[in-house]
């Protein structure tokens, strides 16, 4: 009866399955994952669980909430509250994507790079692999993905954040297939009118990157005050939002991340500074002594 159960609840009826990776093996059949690969990924979070790995860098997730569930908080909204109202309206309505930090424990992120379109897959031959381990195992790693309004995953970028100095490293942006139709050869460029929908929608996912990275900022430097975020940087090797990335300023150094991560994109190529502590503190006082 256990494997009729298996059958009836897995495309693919996967051995050794049990409390602890029933989740992962229902992940892993929907993509069409091997049985081969789902042993490298029970085997890595079976690891991630035995070390006690924390299931998030911040002591708490992180995640926007989606179009619905602000129409809900607007329902609960006073006239005291009218600002406030005003602005997630704007969000619900100039904006279909949102993001979350995704748990270390979720079993997306051993093949995050099959809702990405990229080598993010665990037990793969590219560098994608060890990143893909990284975000289950390391403690300083984390999947930083972005979700469109029926909460599929559409991008992500690893988050790397190094604690003693201060600092977080993203490898890169990456797109799911669809919003990479009209990309110029593999450039992370792309040839679609300004005023496009694709442009537009690659507008709205980066902007939802940048939300994330700041709240995440803002949450990090509440947990640690002594050695708050000092600077944000993203890889710019494959990364396929170059144009939105260009707009920051392209850092004279590096910032380093431990070489078995597999960053490449942030390592192997130059890295653009998405946060800047000490310039967005120059322009609160500068605000500060406007008002």
């Amino acid at each position: 009866w256990e494997e009729a159960f298996r059958k009836a609840r897995f495309c693919i009826s996967y051995e050794n399955i049990d409390e602890y990776n029933y989740k992962l093996a229902d992940v892993f059949a929907k993509n069409g994952m091997t049985q081969q690969l789902f042993n490298i990924a029970r085997n890595t979070y079976e690891k991630a669980r035995k070390d006690n790995i924390q299931t998030h860098i911040l002591n708490k997730p992180l995640k926007e909430k989606s179009y619905l569930e602000q129409i809900e908080i607007l329902k609960d909204q006073t006239r005291e509250n009218l600002e406030d109202s005003k602005n997630i309206l704007e969000s619900i309505f100039n904006n279909d994507f949102t993001y979350e930090f995704l748990d270390k424990s979720d079993p997306r992120n051993a093949i995050i790079g099959n809702y990405c379109d990229c080598c993010a897959i665990i037990g793969g031959v590219l560098y994608g692999s060890e990143i893909a381990k990284a975000t289950i195992l390391a403690p300083d790693v984390q999947n930083l993905v972005i979700k469109d309004s029926n909460n599929e995953i559409v991008a992500k970028a690893a988050l790397y954040v190094n604690k003693e100095i201060g600092y977080v490293v993203l490898n890169e942006f990456e797109l799911n297939e669809k919003f990479k139709k009209h990309q110029i050869g593999n450039t992370g460029y792309y040839n679609d009118a300004e005023g496009g929908k694709a442009y537009k929608n690659r507008e709205q996912i980066f902007d939802a990157f940048m939300r994330g990275i700041k709240d995440f900022v803002k949450e990090y430097d509440k947990e640690n005050p002594n050695k708050p975020i000092q600077k944000v940087n993203v890889g710019f090797g494959y990364n396929r939002l170059k144009l939105q990335c260009e707009r920051f300023k392209e850092d004279v150094e590096n910032l380093h991340v431990p070489f078995d991560y597999g960053f490449e994109d942030a390592t192997s190529d130059k890295q653009y500074v998405l946060y800047d502590r000490e310039e967005e503190l120059a322009k609160q006082k500068e605000k500060e002594l406007k008002l």
